[in-house]
C-alpha cells in the first residue's frame, strides 16, 4: 500500500483501507502501522497517536540527540512539558523491537513529516509541501521539542515567507486584516506557539491583532480563547490594547486643536 503521509489520519479512519497486516499489538493495545514508515528491516519503534512506527535507530539518532537519549535510556525523562503515552517508557513488540512511545502531546502527522525530510536527506532543495500555516507549526513544535534544528529552521522560513506575518511585511495592515483580525483563536495559537518554540519575531502583530480586534463582529464565546493565555500575556494584551487607545486619543485631540487654531483670526483682522 502507497499513501501521502496527510492521508494517514484519512486511511485510519476508514477500516476498509486496513488490513490485519497493518494493526500490530504492543502492550496490549492496537496500534495502525504506518503506510509508509514501518521499515520491515527497521529495528526501533515509536508509538504516536494511534500510530506505530518501524525506523532505523541509526538514520533517526543522526538527525535528534533527544531520541537518541531516548532510545538508548529506557528510564530518560521526555522533554520538559511531556507526558508519556503509556505507563513505561519502553514497550516491546511481538518480534522482540523495543517502541518508545513519545509524549501524549505529539502528533502522528508531525512525527511522520518530519520522517519524510529526515529519510531521503533532500532538505536543502526540497520544495515548500502545499502546507498550511497549522501544519507547518506542527512540524516546528515536533523539530523544537526533539531538537531537529535543520528541519526546525527550514520550517520556521515557510512560515515567516509565506504564513506568518512578521513587522517587516509589505502591505501588512491588508494583510492582518485578512488573516488574523478574523481569527482570534488563529492568534492565540500563534502567541503560544511563538513562545513554546522560542520565534518571537511572530509575536508583535499577533498582539497587535488582539489589541486591536473588533469583538463585536464575533461571536461571545470567541473571546473565550483568551483563556489559553497565560496571566502575564493577558496583562500584555490589556496593556496594549490600553495604550493604543491613549494613542489614538491623543492623536485625535492633536487633530481637533489644529483644526481649532487654523480656524482662529490672525491677530489684529476679522473673521
Amino acid at each position: 500500500m502507497t499513501c501521502t503521509t496527510d492521508q494517514v489520519q484519512e486511511g485510519i479512519a476508514n477500516n476498509s483501507e486496513f488490513d490485519v497486516d497493518t494493526k500490530i499489538i504492543i502492550g496490549g493495545r492496537e496500534y495502525a502501522k504506518h503506510p509508509v514508515h514501518w521499515y520491515e528491516d527497521g529495528n526501533v519503534g515509536f508509538l504516536v497517536e494511534e500510530i506505530a512506527f518501524l525506523i532505523h535507530r541509526g538514520v533517526i539518532s543522526r538527525k535528534s540527540s533527544v531520541i537518541k537519549t531516548l532510545i538508548d535510556s529506557p528510564s530518560t525523562m521526555l522533554p520538559e512539558g511531556s507526558t508519556p503515552t503509556s505507563g513505561q517508557p519502553h514497550l516491546t513488540s511481538p518480534h522482540g523491537i523495543q517502541f518508545v512511545p513519545l509524549g501524549a502531546d505529539d502528533r502522528a502527522i508531525d512525527f511522520a513529516r518530519a520522517l519524510d525530510f529526515v529519510y531521503p536527506d533532500v532538505l536543502p532543495s526540497t520544495r515548500a509541501p502545499l502546507w498550511s500555516a497549522v501544519d507547518f507549526m506542527g512540524l516546528v513544535r515536533l523539530t523544537h521539542k526533539y531538537l531537529i534544528q535543520d528541519l526546525k529552521t527550514w520550517a520556521v522560513s515557510k512560515l515567516e515567507r509565506k504564513h506568518l506575518l512578521l513587522p517587516r511585511d509589505k502591505s501588512v495592515t491588508g494583510a492582518l486584516k485578512k488573516t488574523y483580525s478574523n481569527d482570534p483563536t488563529f492568534c492565540v495559537d500563534v502567541i503560544r506557539f511563538s513562545l513554546q518554540c522560542q520565534v518571537p519575531q511572530f509575536l508583535p502583530l499577533a498582539f497587535y491583532a488582539l489589541a486591536t480586534m473588533e469583538w463585536s463582529d464575533h461571536p461571545r464565546e470567541a473571546a473565550l480563547c483568551l483563556d489559553q493565555l497565560s496571566p502575564a500575556d493577558r496583562c500584555r494584551l490589556i496593556e496594549g490594547r490600553g495604550a493604543l487607545t491613549k494613542a489614538v486619543k491623543a492623536k485625535d485631540s492633536s487633530i481637533f486643536e489644529s483644526g481649532l487654531m487654523e480656524g482662529c483670526c490672525p491677530e489684529g483682522k476679522e473673521a
